[in-house]
């Protein structure tokens, strides 16, 4: 199972587990987009190896800078923490928020305890980290990413989340992917802007889409049936958009 991370400006497909290749890959190809279905970055194709062929000087220190700061926290017991009251994103990466950079941060947070790296305390920004690319303890690697979403579970609050369904196109070969949304920067993490989900074959051959997102709240006051219909055209346009989909059908 792979995981990929969409955002306005850059996406990281697949994410690799390796944590220095992580932060290289922050420092990919960007563009300057707030909105994905705006963005020149899109449509896009996985990568078997890191997207990251070369950096800027300046981009290139500041991530090995970042690296090395992170590394050294997650060596560090989480009482070394006690009383921070930033946020892991203000405590390590100040100066890139509102950059590509931040926001691929931001997804890979997000889809493991959905919140953003924005609203996560250091402590469990670090625990995320540590779950997703320190313990390799699993007999089946291709589970990590679920094994790790178990694994934080306790870090996740009582959302209202929307579940949806649908198919991808019948050219879709997309299979056994998960990933995390970023539809539009500054939308509210409770909306459709922000949304996980994964995609599996199944037996008849289809590419199902199964994911989750929140509810706008324009729209809570709305039935269970036009709310799900709202937020699933959205969905769907990002995903259109991100694989290359001329349409996705319900």
């Amino acid at each position: 199972m792979q995981l990929a991370l969409f955002t306005p400006g850059a996406c990281i497909w697949p994410v690799h587990r390796n944590f220095e290749a992580f932060i290289a890959e922050l420092g990919g190809e960007a563009q300057p987009a707030v909105d994905l279905l705006e963005s020149a970055a899109y449509p896009v194709r996985a990568r078997s190896e890191s997207g990251v062929r070369s950096l800027s000087e300046r981009m290139d220190h500041r991530l090995f800078e970042l690296h090395q700061d992170l590394y050294r926290s997650l060596l560090r017991p989480s009482e070394f923490f006690h009383g921070e009251s930033r946020t892991i994103a203000d405590c390590f990466w100040p100066d890139l928020l509102g950059t590509p950079a931040a926001d691929l941060l931001s997804a890979l947070v997000f889809h493991f305890i959905e919140r953003p790296a924005e609203d996560c305390s250091v402590n469990a920004g670090l625990r995320v980290l540590r779950s997703v690319f320190f313990q390799h303890e699993m007999a089946d690697p291709s589970l990590w990413a679920h094994t790790a979403r178990q694994n934080l579970a306790s870090l996740r609050g009582d959302w209202s989340w929307i579940p949806l369904n649908f198919n991808a196109p019948a050219s879709s070969r997309l299979h056994d992917l998960e990933f995390c949304v970023l539809g539009m920067r500054e939308r509210p993490v409770d909306s459709s802007g922000w949304f996980n989900g994964r995609i599996r074959r199944n037996e008849r051959g289809e590419c199902r889409v199964s994911l989750q997102c929140g509810a706008d709240r324009g729209m809570r006051e709305h039935e269970p049936e036009r709310l799900a219909a709202a937020s699933l055209r959205d969905c769907q346009a990002c995903l259109s958009r991100i694989f290359g989909w001329q349409e996705a059908v319900a």
